[in-house]
C-alpha cells in the first residue's frame, strides 16, 4: 500500500454515519497509485434501475466472466442482512394487506346482507310473479357484482391518475422516520407513488375476490325466501 497527500475537496453525506466516517471518494487512477494497483482493481459495482434485476444481471456477468477467476455476487449475497431487513418488512406489509382486505370482505358482506334483508318483501313479490328462487338469485347477484366492479373501477381510476399525474411527487418523512431508516443503513428524504403493474393488479384482484366472496350468503339467502312468508315480511 503506498502512501500520498490528497487535497478534500467536499464531504459526501450519505445518510449512514458509519460510512460516512469510514468512506473516502477518489478517482480510479489515484486509487489504484494509492494501492499500488496499477491498471488493476478489486472490485466492480454494477448497478441497475432496478435492484430486482439483480439476479438477471449477475447470471449474464457470470456467463461473460466464466473463463476468469471472479466472483459475481448479487447484493443479496453481499448483504444478507439486507435482505433478511427487506424479507421482514415484506412479511409486515403482508399481514397488514391481509387485515386490509379481510376489513373490506366484512364490510362489503355487510352492505350486501343488509341489502337483501332490506327488500325480503320486493323478493317475494318477484317470486310471486313467477321468477323462481334461482332466478331471483342471479339477478341480485348481478347487482351487487356491477355495484363491486363499479366501485372497483372508479377507485383504480382514480389511484392510476395520481400515480401518472404526480409521478415525482415525494412524500416527506418525519426526522423520527428518517433517523430510524438511517439506523438500518438507509438514505430516505420521502415515500414515492409506485408505477409498477403488481402495485395495481395485486390489491385489484384480491379486492375483487373477496368480494365476489363476501356476497355467497346473501345469494344464497335470497333464494330460501319463502314467497308467502317474504310478503308478509315488515
Amino acid at each position: 500500500m503506498g502512501a500520498d497527500v490528497y487535497r478534500i475537496k467536499g464531504l459526501m453525506l450519505t445518510g449512514t454515519p458509519d460510512v460516512d466516517r469510514a468512506m473516502v471518494v477518489m478517482t480510479m487512477e489515484d486509487a489504484q497509485m494509492l494501492f499500488w494497483m496499477d491498471g488493476r482493481f478489486t472490485e466492480w459495482v454494477v448497478r441497475s434501475d432496478n435492484f430486482r434485476d439483480a439476479n438477471q444481471h449477475a447470471r449474464a456477468i457470470r456467463g461473460a466472466t466464466a473463463d476468469l477467476d471472479v466472483d459475481v455476487l448479487t447484493w443479496e449475497e453481499l448483504m444478507p442482512e439486507l435482505q433478511q431487513a427487506r424479507a421482514l418488512d415484506d412479511a409486515g406489509n403482508n399481514i397488514f394487506f391481509i387485515f386490509l382486505i379481510l376489513l373490506v370482505g366484512f364490510e362489503i358482506f355487510n352492505t350486501a346482507t343488509m341489502t337483501v334483508l332490506e327488500r325480503v318483501r320486493e323478493f317475494g313479490v318477484l317470486q310471486a310473479i313467477g321468477l323462481r328462487p334461482t332466478q331471483v338469485g342471479i339477478l341480485v347477484l348481478i347487482e351487487l357484482a356491477i355495484k363491486i366492479i363499479s366501485g372497483i373501477a372508479v377507485g383504480m381510476a382514480i389511484l392510476v391518475a395520481l400515480a401518472l399525474a404526480f409521478p415525482d411527487l415525494t412524500i416527506p418523512l418525519t426526522e423520527d422516520l428518517k433517523e430510524m431508516y438511517a439506523s438500518f443503513g438507509f438514505s430516505v428524504e420521502g415515500i414515492r407513488f409506485s408505477t409498477r403493474p403488481v402495485v395495481f393488479v395485486q390489491p385489484l384482484l384480491s379486492v375483487l375476490a373477496i368480494s365476489l366472496l363476501a356476497i355467497v350468503y346473501p345469494v344464497w339467502k335470497v333464494q330460501r325466501f319463502s314467497p308467502v312468508e317474504a310478503m308478509r315480511h315488515v
